[in-house]
């Protein structure tokens, strides 16, 4: 049951994240406008041509952990419901074992999960092999309901499943948000200036979350990144599921492999990033030397074209999901943590300082199609007072007030 007042959102930004969070509250009875700055949904970070969803764990039990658990079947769930307009095929995932460090990983992995065979299995080389279709140098962890999907197609299904309560507004960027005690609406102002009011807010703005006072004290961090499209070969179309190594690779689409995927750290945030010759052979190394049965024909780099695209993280790798805290509160309410006073264990993120209603989900990294869904799911859940039942720890591990209580307790700046 819908436990809030709210009628309407404004979602900034229509990239997997936005479409999410949009989706998720049309579940709850929220109608939504979306607004999108390009001229087309899902262009960004979002618009690779294929993109690949599998869970990201840790050999250790973690919040980390336990995250992209929770988001992994959430997305799976997700995408059997929307059915076949996304481009999904569940081919399964396989992670090979290709190091020792990874082998070390993989065993832990498994040792401490609590899925069942349905969801994780160790593979030795010889099946790994036999369910990959190629000739893999090593075994590797198998999750059968994993594989790959359309992200246009997926942010599109999500729009359409509730296109009542959606409406979308694509080259309609997103000035400033601001906030009217009054009438406990916000308001939200084009480049036009033109004005959309709206119960609450979501920034799901990709690269550019700080771009409001509000979330412009985010410490992101920006990396880039390029897919390549490796068009396949008489071996290369024998593969039948994701194989992910130090790189990824998952089965050809219309004759194309979209792997990937390079990584750059950036020192700033370029509005564009450039495709490069020398990133689409390095996707190529990479795959020649963990997959060299892939890679048995000479490849002519200069007919094989790539996407360059700058993607959003975090210094510890989650995202940030949930309400958006006021800074200098924060900074006044927990001054404690700087001499011990108190611990990160004594927040209680729901009587801390927020915005009203105001939200943001993004620095997804690369794994995006994984984990935004789960993070539409977490914020609509909890703008209409159905919180999701998920661990504290869970919910502290990717909110937006765990870097102001860590900065405290370093003693160093936001922006560290």
């Amino acid at each position: 049951m819908n436990k809030t007042k709210t009628k309407h959102a404004i979602v900034i930004g229509a990239g997997i994240a936005g479409c999410s969070v949009a989706y998720a509250l049309a579940e709850h009875g929220v109608k939504s406008t979306v607004l999108e700055a390009n001229n087309t949904i899902s262009n960004e970070a979002s618009g690779n041509t294929i993109g690949v969803y599998y869970p990201r764990l840790t050999a250790s039990p973690s919040p980390f952990s336990e995250f992209y658990q929770y988001a992994f079947l959430h997305t799976c769930d997700l995408l059997k419901q929307l059915g076949k307009n996304t481009g999904c095929k569940q081919t399964g995932a396989l992670m090979l074992d290709f190091d020792k460090n990874m082998r070390i990983k993989n065993q832990g992995i498994l040792k401490t999960s609590k899925w069942n065979k349905d969801v994780i299995h160790h593979l030795n080389q010889e099946q790994a092999s036999s369910i990959a279709g190629v000739n893999v140098p090593v075994g590797g962890l198998f999750y059968p309901q994993a594989g790959y999907l359309a992200p246009k197609l997926f942010c599109k299904s999500l729009l359409d499943a509730y296109s009542d309560m959606i409406s979308l507004k694509i080259n309609h960027p997103a000035k400033s948000i601001n906030y009217t005690t009054k009438t406990k609406t916000w308001s939200v102002t084009g480049n036009d200036n033109e004005t959309i009011t709206a119960d609450i807010v979501i920034i799901a703005s990709g690269r550019k979350l700080t771009d409001y006072i509000q979330s412009s004290w985010l410490p992101l961090k920006h990396v880039g990144g390029q897919v390549t499209a490796l068009p396949q070969t008489e071996q290369s179309s024998k593969l039948k599921v994701v194989v992910a190594h130090k790189g990824y690779i998952p089965p050809a689409v219309d004759g194309i492999h979209y792997m990937g995927s390079t990584f750059h750290r950036l020192d700033k945030n370029p509005e564009l990033l450039a495709e490069t010759t020398k990133d689409n052979l390095e996707n190529i190394n990479v795959l020649s030397e963990q997959i060299p049965s892939l890679c048995t024909n000479k490849i002519n780099t200069k007919e094989i074209n790539g996407r360059a695209q700058i993607r959003t993280t975090t210094l510890d790798h989650l995202p940030i999901i949930g309400r958006v805290p006021i800074l200098l509160d924060w900074q006044i309410e927990y001054k404690g943590l700087e001499k011990g006073k108190i611990t990160e264990n004594m927040i209680s993120l729901d009587s801390s300082s927020y915005y009203p209603n105001l939200y943001v989900t993004g620095a997804f990294g690369s794994h995006g199609m994984t984990s935004a869904p789960f993070a539409g799911a977490m914020i609509a859940a909890e703008a209409t007072g159905n919180p999701l039942k998920i661990t504290k720890e869970v919910k502290y591990a990717v909110h937006a007030g765990r870097f102001i209580t860590r900065a405290l307790k370093r003693r160093v700046a936001i922006n560290y």
